[in-house]
């Protein structure tokens, strides 16, 4: 069974890519999109690994949070030191509507 399905994997099914009008097979396309996933992991995985030096677990705590907020500004096409910056300088806000100051809508919200 599971080399059947390496081989249709490998030679059956193909795609034609639309930029190019050339067939790609569909492994190619399962490369490029764990690419994807390995690039977005590779912060949590470091987090981790540096995880260990932290001291008490709030520390921990506190920052996997700041990783989360730095990883959803870059995904977000945002700068993580100016998404910071804005929710330092605007904690009292931040704390009254913390759904504003997302990395998405902070922007909107400063104007």
């Amino acid at each position: 069974m599971t080399g059947r399905a390496i081989g249709y994997a490998k030679n059956v099914s193909r795609r034609v890519d639309s930029n190019t009008g050339r067939a790609r097979r569909q492994h190619d396309l399962c490369r490029a999109r764990h690419s994807t996933c390995e690039g977005a992991l590779k912060k949590a995985v470091l987090n981790r690994k540096n995880a260990y030096f932290y001291k008490t677990q709030f520390g921990a705590e506190v920052g996997d949070l700041y990783m989360s907020l730095i990883h959803t500004a870059e995904r977000c096409a945002t700068s993580p030191f100016e998404y910071l910056r804005a929710l330092l300088g605007n904690a009292a806000a931040v704390a009254a509507a913390p759904e504003a100051w997302m990395p998405w809508n902070y922007a909107s919200t400063l104007t």
